[in-house]
């Protein structure tokens, strides 16, 4: 990095993590692993495939993956 560049980063508490989840598979009318059977077999459509890459990382910052 050169000098002078900032640098914003954001923490997001496991709360925060677990309400931005909910609110996905609320939006979607979905439970985690319905999405994630729809993922493996590759039967998400449109917008799907931005939220499960959200449902992937919020998964991995939880530490669940």
């Amino acid at each position: 990095m050169g000098g002078g560049e900032v640098i914003n980063v954001r923490t997001y508490s496991a709360e925060e993590l677990v309400a931005r989840r909910r609110g996905i598979l609320d939006q979607f009318g979905m439970t985690l692993d319905e999405f994630r059977q729809r993922a493996e077999t590759y039967s998400l459509r449109g917008r799907e495939y931005d939220a499960w890459d959200d449902l992937s990382d919020i998964e991995f910052l939880l530490g669940e993956s």
